[in-house]
């Protein structure tokens, strides 16, 4: 019987820290409340003996078997289980008289074993543990409902799992384990036979196969000997005629001779003609096209230049007759300027005349007024005037202050009255709602709710129409990017389908491409399945050539049906490239050497992105062609060295043949789908996918607040014709409810603040009345002691002259501002326009001159170009006159030639007929002695 010393678990599902629990020989138990983890020992159990079902365990993965902290501890970062057995009695294969069996689980759900902390499989573990009759599936270990299982099992599983106790279920398995085998042994004895059978038959047509070869050798070698009987005949036969021959070719060498001087004679007459050609054409090329080309230019910018010289002349006449009429307006201007100039120097004289007369008079009165004040000592009146002045000063001012604050004091008492007309307003309004509620307090109530609900319905109404407001911007926005990015893909999109209608151009390729999935097995085109960026895209195109609509397919077979399909329908024809048979091209190492050269941007395989699966397509397309940056770089690397074609699509090829030369850059040929299009196109649709859904979400928002808006606006007005309408029925007046007391009270505040003012402003006028009165009792005191010094007759006199004087000051100031009015205008207005009219005079007398001038030299040399032209015209009829008769020889002289050349040739042609057919002669007859001279 195998003994347990104990079990250690750390970190398994409730035994956060290390646990070790001690078995002794006796009956051991284990005891604890619900909860307390007794279950979780014989899962233990289970798991260190290597039980694989997690459901058997009582959870759903093996990473669960691991301690999870619960709510405030830390996870473990693995479970392990040990279980200690007595090995003294050496019921374990191991020499230890005590066995360690480990079991640890990690994070990801792997299962770790070791035996005696050696890492072991799981298969080792039961092995191990099947020395001892243990058996983690078996029933040694009686888990939870068991028992009732037991109870409750039908008689046949009772049997079988007595039969597994007892140790007869191991031999029942043995058994269908032997029975298996022997059906493995019988199906490969099967699969034998029928190799053997395979292989007699191959057996009997190899020895077929061997007997045709015997006798194909046999008649082979009959038959070469029949082919060398026949040549000796045909060698005799040749012999003879041989002879013929060169007895013919003698006479024929001689015929060749004289033909020949003949054909010599005339080529030297054609040599001859055509040096006299020659000479003509050189003539008439140095005379005649080149001459008559300068000639004729030289007419044609004779005549460009006289057009444009009577072009100028009339401009120049529009000038001098447009400045003839400015200088006459200007003319006009400032002799109005000089008259108004002469009439202000008038009215300024005048005035000073009357300035001077009207001081000489304020003298004469000066004078009589100081007299008059020294013959009656009235200079201390003076003083006392003064004194008089200053106190009317005093009192104007302080009237002036008593006038307004009297304005003040009115504006207040106005204030005063209108207040208090609000302030019994109010004291009735409140006592007519106090009447009013008590008679309607429900329905008073009801329109203070109603008048609530008003006030929300038109916040919300108006925070409604501000977010329309918004939507509407956003709307429009949002159509507004969204029609930029159509229009940018609908560009984009009629581009790509530009490119692709171009690699589809053949009739033959689009009819295969549009018939793909009819005939099954099409890729595409080599345009259409690769991608390239812009930057190389027309040097891959130029060197894809017209191998760019080359149609890749599965296999030949497929090509094999897609070309019939072609014939039958009579589409044309289409170059096509199966998958199984087409082989590319590598680059060799001498190329290779040159992808690192300067200006080299690498092989054109390497810048086109496809399909890995198309690479034999492709490298057959472009071989070792290496892209460069310019011709220049072609050279540079050595043209023929490589196949090369440069970014603006010149070609070198290795033969040493170059293409290139002006490309249009809006050209729009057969080409590779451009990466940087294709990735445009996505964004773009992705873009207009977003734009979209936002315009859709904001037209959802804004047709839901457009409801909302319906909604309040309703709500408002109802609202607002149910207060109007409880309103008259109670008489009461919109603004009604709003006279609290609150504004009572403000009124009266108001009122006694205005009262205190009016009661400050009065006090302020009693003052300054009193302050009044005494400066006009001053005021009197000092005219009685003026009263008292005057005699009224002089003071009148002298008032009177007093009155003069200021008229005449009065005059004078009058004066001086005119006489100021008068300079200014002619200083500042009047002179300085008429010297910029004079300046303007001279300027255009200077244009005019100017213009006049050059109208005459154009003039002048019109009639120079007129006579040159006319001249040039002449020598250009002469010119034509002279080589005309020139044209003429040359082509007599080409119409002897063509006859001397015809003549010539059939002698020559002759000659070579003759000597060709004696020659073939001959060359067959000694083909003849030369195979019978190797047969022998």
């Amino acid at each position: 019987m195998t003994r347990i010393n104990k079990i250690v678990m750390h970190g398994f599902k409730s035994f956060a820290k290390r646990t070790e629990m001690l078995f002794n020989d006796n009956y051991n138990c284990v005891l604890g409340p619900n909860g307390s983890g007794k279950s979780n020992v014989i899962d233990a159990l289970c798991f260190v003996l290597g039980k694989s079902s997690a459901k058997s365990l009582r959870v759903e993965k093996a990473s669960n078997l691991i301690y999870n902290g619960g709510k405030k501890k830390n996870p473990a970062k693995f479970a392990e289980v040990s279980i200690y057995f007595d090995n003294q009695h050496k019921l374990f294969p191991v020499e230890h008289s005590e066995i360690k069996i480990s079991r640890i689980v990690k994070e990801k759900g792997q299962s770790v074993y070791k035996i005696n902390d050696k890492t072991m499989t799981r298969e080792q573990i039961l092995d191990t543990l099947s020395a001892a009759k243990i058996n983690p599936d078996g029933y040694n270990i009686i888990l939870q409902g068991d028992i009732v299982r037991f109870v409750e099992q039908p008689p046949q599983e009772r049997r079988q799992l007595i039969e597994e106790i007892s140790g007869i279920s191991i031999y029942e398995d043995k058994k269908q384990k032997a029975l298996r085998e022997l059906d493995n042994v019988d199906a490969r004895l099967k699969e034998a036979e029928i190799i053997l059978t395979e292989r007699e038959t191959h057996l009997k047509e190899l020895k077929h196969d061997r007997d045709q070869a015997l006798k194909y050798k046999e008649m082979s070698d009959k038959i070469k000997e029949c082919k060398a009987s026949l040549v000796a005949v045909q060698i005799d036969r040749k012999d003879s005629e041989k002879q013929n021959i060169d007895e013919k070719l003698t006479d024929s060498n001689k015929k060749f001779e004289s033909l020949k001087a003949e054909i010599e004679k005339l080529k030297k007459d054609i040599e001859s003609k055509r040096s006299e050609i020659e000479s003509i054409n050189h003539e008439i090329e140095v005379k005649g096209e080149k001459g008559q080309l300068e000639l004729n230019k030289h007419i044609e910018n004779l005549r460009i230049d006289i057009t444009k010289i009577n072009s100028r002349i009339d401009t120049c006449n529009n000038e001098v007759q447009k400045i003839t009429e400015r200088k006459k307006n200007l003319a006009e201007e400032v002799e109005n300027i000089q008259d108004k100039i002469k009439q202000l120097s008038e009215k300024k004289t005048w005035n000073e005349k009357q300035k001077s007369s009207v001081l000489k008079e304020k003298g004469i009165l000066e004078i009589k007024i100081k007299q008059l004040k020294e013959k009656h000592n009235l200079d201390s009146i003076g003083d006392i005037e003064k004194l008089i002045e200053e106190i009317d000063k005093k009192a104007d001012e302080m009237q002036r202050e008593i006038n307004s604050q009297r304005e003040k004091q009115h504006e207040l008492i106005r204030e005063k009255d209108r207040i208090a007309y609000l302030v019994s307003t109010t004291e009735e309004n409140i006592k007519k709602v106090i009447n009013i509620e008590k008679e309607h307090h429900d329905q008073i109530t009801k329109l203070k709710e109603m008048r609530e609900n008003f006030k929300k319905s038109t916040l919300d109404l108006n925070k409604a129409l501000d977010y329309d407001s918004t939507l509407s911007r956003q709307v429009a926005i949002s159509k507004d990017s969204l029609r930029k990015a159509e229009e940018e893909l609908a560009k984009l999109n009629a581009r790509a389908v530009g490119i692709r209608e171009m690699a589809y151009g053949d009739r033959a390729v689009q009819a295969i491409i549009e018939g793909k999935d009819k005939l099954k097995g099409i890729h595409g085109t080599i345009a259409e399945l690769g991608h390239v960026d812009a930057r190389f895209s027309l040097a891959l195109e130029i060197a894809a050539g017209p191998r760019l609509k080359s149609i890749v397919v599965d296999n030949d077979e497929t090509a094999a049906r897609a070309i019939r399909y072609l014939k039958e329908n009579k589409l044309g024809i289409a170059t096509f490239l199966p998958l199984n048979k087409v082989r590319g091209r590598s680059a060799s190492p001498e190329v290779k050497k040159l992808i690192d050269s300067r200006g080299c941007h690498g092989l054109a395989i390497d810048l086109v992105k496809f399909d890995d699966r198309y690479r034999n397509a492709f490298s057959y397309i472009f071989g070792d062609t290496l892209v460069v940056e310019s011709i220049d770089t072609a050279r540079r690397i050595g043209i023929g060295s490589a196949r090369m074609v440069t970014l603006e699509g010149d070609l070198a090829e290795t033969s040493g043949a170059m293409q290139g030369g002006f490309r249009d850059k809006k050209r729009q040929g057969i080409g590779f789908k451009e990466k940087e299009l294709t990735e445009n196109i996505s964004q773009l649709e992705v873009k207009k996918a977003e734009y979209e859904g936002q315009l859709a979400g904001i037209e959802n928002a804004r047709a839901e607040n457009e409801k909302k808006i319906s909604n309040l606006r309703g709500s408002k007005a109802i609202l607002e014709a149910e207060i109007i309408k409880m309103e008259k029925s109670m008489h009461l007046d919109s603004g009604d409810l709003d006279a609290t007391k609150q504004r009572q009270k403000q009124l009266n505040e108001e009122l006694a603040k205005v009262e205190k003012d009016i009661e400050e402003i009065s006090n302020s006028i009693m003052v300054k009345n009193r302050e009044l009165a005494q400066l006009k009792i001053q005021k009197q005191t000092h005219r009685s002691k003026v009263s008292e010094i005057r005699d009224p007759k002089i003071l009148a006199e002298l008032n009177t002259f007093s009155q003069k004087i200021s008229q005449f000051s009065e005059e004078v100031i009058n004066l001086d501002a005119e006489l100021r009015n008068i300079d200014s205008q002619i200083s500042t207005i009047l002179v300085p326009e008429k010297e910029k009219s004079s300046q303007i005079q001279k300027q255009l007398e200077k244009e005019e001159a100017s213009f006049k001038s050059e109208s005459i030299e154009l003039v002048k040399t019109l009639k120079e170009k007129n006579s040159s032209l006319k001249t040039k015209e002449d020598e250009a009829k002469e010119f034509y006159a002279k080589f005309k008769n020139l044209f003429a020889k040359r082509s007599k002289i080409e119409e002897t030639i063509s006859v001397i050349s015809h003549v010539g040739g059939d002698r020559q042609q002759v000659v070579i007929n003759y000597a060709n057919e004696v020659k073939g002669d001959q060359k067959g007859a000694l083909i003849c002695v030369q195979t019978k001279n190797k047969k022998a």
